[in-house]
C-alpha cells in the first residue's frame, strides 16, 4: 500500500483511499482520506491562464500561489508546462531576499518581479506579506497582458486568504 507521499507502507490490515475516497485495499484502518474539493485558488489561476491563451500569443503555461515558507498553496499548469511548483519553491528564497533588500535600502515594499530565461518568463506578484503568485509565460507570450492579469488577480486572492 502507498502513503500519500508515495512511500510504500506495509501495515497488516491497513487500507488506502484514493483522493476521491475509493477504497484500494479491503479491510483495516483508513490512513488517508483527503477532502475532495476543487480549490478556488486553482480555478482563479486557471481562468487567468485561459484569458492569456485567448489572445493567440502563446498564453500562460503555468501559475502557482506560493507561501514565503516555500509551500505551494495551489497551482495550475498546461500540459507540457515547466514544473512551476518546483520553480516557485526554488525562487521563494530569492524573492524573500529581494524583498528584504528593498526594505532595508528604504526602497519600499516589493510588489512584482520578472525573471526571463530562454524557455520561460517568470512573473512574480506579491499578494500579501505571506503569499505571492508566480506565472510562467512561454516565449512569444504576451508579458504585458500577463502582468496586468496578475495585478487583477492579486486582490481577488488576497480577499480569499
Amino acid at each position: 500500500m502507498l502513503h500519500r507521499s508515495g512511500r510504500r507502507l506495509d501495515l497488516p490490515g491497513a487500507r488506502c483511499l484514493t483522493p476521491t475516497g475509493h477504497q484500494l485495499d479491503p479491510g483495516g484502518v483508513t490512513l488517508y482520506k483527503p477532502k475532495v474539493r476543487e480549490s478556488m485558488f486553482r480555478e482563479s489561476i486557471q481562468r487567468m491562464i485561459d484569458r492569456l491563451d485567448g489572445d493567440g500569443a502563446g498564453g500562460g503555461a503555468a501559475g502557482v500561489l506560493m507561501g514565503f515558507d516555500g509551500i505551494a498553496v495551489d497551482s495550475y499548469a498546461r500540459g507540457g508546462a515547466a514544473e512551476v511548483q518546483t520553480i516557485g519553491m526554488e525562487m521563494t528564497h530569492i524573492v524573500a531576499e529581494i524583498r528584504r533588500t528593498a526594505q532595508s535600502a528604504r526602497l519600499g515594499g516589493l510588489h512584482e518581479m520578472q525573471v526571463k530565461t530562454d524557455r520561460l518568463a517568470l512573473l512574480f506578484q506579491l499578494v500579501s506579506q505571506d503569499y505571492f503568485l508566480v506565472l510562467g509565460v512561454p516565449p512569444g507570450g504576451n508579458l504585458g497582458k500577463a502582468r496586468y492579469l496578475l495585478r487583477l488577480l492579486a486582490p481577488e486572492i488576497r480577499s480569499e486568504l
